[in-house]
């Protein structure tokens, strides 16, 4: 070949190689763009240069972070983005992309190029990752996600340990028949101190009432000291009082409130004892005190009892041998009792003494008995004084009373019904299957040996064979001393009789009265209300398991009410109480237990079944009460926004907040990319040296990861370029310079034959 064909190839190649510089060059802010890439070969037999043409498909670029979340780049050069041309249909691939939505809300790049993947079934399984599996993505901003009921609720609670446990106790206070004057005694009889009983001198109990009072707790706390009874027994006609009065010695001498009186006894030198007793009893009574004389009918025994008055000083002094017959003692020294403690010998002392802290202390002159009834909004406490259990001689317990005016089934006074006003309240929606909400209250109340809580309905319109209150579920909380939940339980409503009486001290009409199977009857066991609660509390059977007290209603009467100390059902048969239908307790479930709720019927939904956390329940001493309630399960939303992860996964985020995956975003592999064919438009389609496509999971085969809010520059170094560019300029002016010297020598060589 001649030096000008030569030069020619040169030419031409060098061209090539301009144009494809110039190319890079323009391209160099392309996002995405690969250089092209171009060297030279010799023409067989040396007749000429020729231009070999490559590419750089795999280097990679550097990225920008644009923020966008569509903007998407691959962080391998062995994956690419799986698109389809709108135009023509063709599956091609780019390795970048800036995809917007279009009209339809495809995701497409360069107006052409829709992005394709897989969607994720209702059920949020994948289909097969296959190209005829793959789908245009849409973002549909009109999507609604699916409705999610409700499954679970967790409580946040710090409740107070300081609150007041308001309400209003009713208790009753009989004596043990061990510590009675006699069976069946009278109000103002005397209390005996024995030796098998509590009840002893200088022992004593502790009453607290605590209120409420412009946010703070006032309490008042009364001593009841025993100062007991002295008493002696005679026998009335035997002569043990006289015969110990001898000439000189007849005197016996009293101070009491400060006044000290010689009491003359030589009157009594010629009678029987049972007189002498009398007779000495009025004497001491004309000064003021409180003396009783007795006698037993069937023992023919006459008892002297001297009570020790309240909050005075009084001895009594004489020959040892008149005060021995006398009172058993050879002197007698009482002193008053300090501030804010009262002295009692009898339960009228108690009633005296104690009134003015209690609504009312309801008695009856017959009676040894006493019904408390505190003041409203008070909480009423009680403890004995010394290790002897003097409570428990008079009928009562160490501890807050039980039943202060509050039952959380008690339609007329729980917090469900609006009667009582929450410590503590805070609504929460839950979701049905249909994703229809519904709201509920979860109430809280401080009670004597802990904490109620309360489940109910704001609608019960909505809910299915509900109580009328709209209560669902009802739970007792307790906490140990670091303030941490120690015990859930259930709770059983109390037995109240459905019949009121006026007196409860009244004999109630015959009849029996059943409870879990032991029977008391009227005349027999019992005879008032009074007596009834006094025989249910010291049944041995019953006393671990239920606590008895009488209640007195808004309009005053009263009834009875039996309270569950061990949390389980009891059954009570008592017609003459109005409770002839083996009346049952009845609770509902805890939070402990899943709770199902039926909804109304014409709602056409299915119930749901959510559980309760409260491990987050906390008791602090912090006054201000605060927490939350949350839920899971939500109504249909539409989509608000979108997100990719780096596996490819498009994630939808609705206005509700649930996130639902709505793509896979795949990736395509070749066995060679630097064997893809490129088409305009930075698209790359397989070819024979490429090897088919694969695809795969971002992060499989070599693919990388998705890098969503990324646009991969083009990888240009322009200097590198603009080498090029000058390098294959020259190279083709040098071309041109031989292709000009050959033409010259042609030119002369005709010149010179012509």
């Amino acid at each position: 070949m001649s030096t000008t064909s030569i030069a020619i190839t040169g030419m031409r190649t060098a061209n090539d190689i301009i144009i494809q510089t110039s190319n890079n060059i323009a391209n160099s802010e392309t996002p995405g763009f690969k250089a092209g890439l171009m060297d030279l070969a010799n023409v067989e037999g040396n007749n000429g240069v020729r231009g070999i043409e490559g590419n750089s498909i795999d280097v990679k670029g550097s990225f920008e972070n644009t923020g966008i979340v569509t903007d998407l780049a691959t962080s391998s050069n062995k994956g690419f983005f799986i698109v389809s041309n709108k135009l023509s249909g063709d599956v091609v691939n780019v390795a970048t992309g800036s995809f917007r939505p279009n009209v339809n809300g495809q995701l497409e790049y360069l107006g052409k190029y829709l992005l394709l993947g897989a969607k994720y079934n209702t059920d949020g399984s994948l289909p097969a990752l296959e190209v005829e599996t793959l789908q245009p993505i849409v973002i549909d901003t009109n999507q609604l996600s699916k409705p999610i009921a409700s499954t679970s609720i967790t409580e946040y609670f710090n409740v107070n340990s300081g609150l007041l446990a308001k309400g209003q106790a009713s208790f009753v206070m009989a004596p043990d028949p061990s510590i009675l004057t006699t069976t069946g005694g009278k109000l103002d009889d005397f209390l005996v101190p024995n030796a098998t009983a509590n009840l002893q001198n200088g022992n004593g109990f502790s009453i607290q009432v605590q209120s409420e009072q412009n946010g703070q707790i006032v309490s008042e706390s009364i001593k009841c000291v025993f100062s007991g009874a002295i008493t002696n027994t005679l026998s009335s006609t035997g002569s043990t009082v006289s015969g110990s009065v001898t000439a000189g010695s007849s005197t016996i001498n009293v101070t009491f409130n400060g006044v000290t009186t010689a009491i003359d006894l030589s009157a009594v030198s010629s009678m029987n004892d049972g007189d002498a007793l009398t007779t000495i009893a009025s004497s001491l009574n004309s000064l003021g005190l409180d003396a009783k004389v007795t006698t037993d009918a069937s023992t023919s025994n006459t008892t002297i009892s001297l009570g020790a008055p309240s909050n005075s000083l009084l001895e009594i002094n004489g020959n040892s041998a008149i005060m021995q017959a006398i009172f058993a003692q050879q002197s007698i020294s009482i002193t008053p009792v300090s501030q804010g403690t009262v002295r009692f010998a009898s339960m009228r002392d108690l009633k005296d003494q104690l009134h003015k802290y209690f609504k009312e202390i309801n008695y009856n002159s017959s009676s040894q008995s006493l019904l408390f009834i505190a003041k409203p909004n008070t909480n009423v406490s009680m403890e004995n004084l010394q290790s002897a259990d003097i409570l428990g001689d008079l009928g009562m317990y160490n501890g807050s009373v039980l039943g202060q005016g509050y039952d959380p089934y008690d339609t007329s006074s729980n917090m469900a019904s609006g009667s009582t006003i929450p410590d503590i309240l805070q609504g929460v929606a839950l979701y049905d299957s249909k994703g229809g909400q519904h709201l509920f209250n979860i109430a809280m109340k401080k009670v004597e040996d802990g904490w109620i809580q309360e489940f109910y309905a704001a609608n019960k319109t909505e809910i299915k064979d509900i109580r009328d209150d709209g209560l669902l579920q009802v739970t007792k909380f307790k906490f140990d001393t670091k303030g941490n939940l120690s015990s859930t339980s259930t709770v059983v409503s109390n037995l109240t009789s459905n019949i009121s009486f006026s007196d409860p001290f009244n004999n109630l009409a015959a009849g029996t009265v059943v409870i879990d199977g032991t029977t008391f009857t009227q005349g027999t066991d019992f005879n008032s209300l009074i007596d009834l609660v006094t025989v249910i509390n010291s049944d041995k059977t019953l006393q671990n398991n239920l606590e008895a007290t009488i209640v007195q209603d808004t309009q005053g009467q009263f009834k009875l009410k039996l309270i569950s100390k061990d949390n389980q059902t009891h059954v009570i048969d008592a017609p003459a109480l109005g409770l002839n239908q083996n009346t049952t307790s009845t609770f509902l479930p805890s939070a402990s237990d899943d709770l199902t709720i039926n909804f109304d019927t014409a709602a056409n939904v299915d119930p749901i079944t959510v559980s309760f956390d409260y491990t987050q329940l906390n008791e602090s001493v912090h006054k201000e009460m605060f927490g939350s309630v949350t839920a899971d399960g939500m109504a249909p939303s539409t989509l608000s926004s979108i997100s990719i992860d780096v596996d490819g996964i498009l994630v939808g985020t609705f206005a509700n907040g649930s996130n639902v995956n709505l793509y896979k975003i795949p990736l395509a592999t070749y066995a060679n990319v630097t064997g893809l064919d490129v088409i305009g438009d930075n698209a790359l389609r397989a070819s024979a040296s490429s090897g088919t496509m694969r695809v795969v999971s971002a992060g499989e085969a070599s693919s990388g990861e998705v890098l969503s809010g990324n646009i991969e520059q083009s990888n240009i170094e322009q200097a590198e370029q603009l080498t090029r560019l000058i390098t294959n300029k020259q190279f083709y002016n040098m071309n041109t310079k031989s292709w000009q010297t050959g033409n010259a020598i042609i030119d002369y060589l005709l010149n010179a034959t012509n």
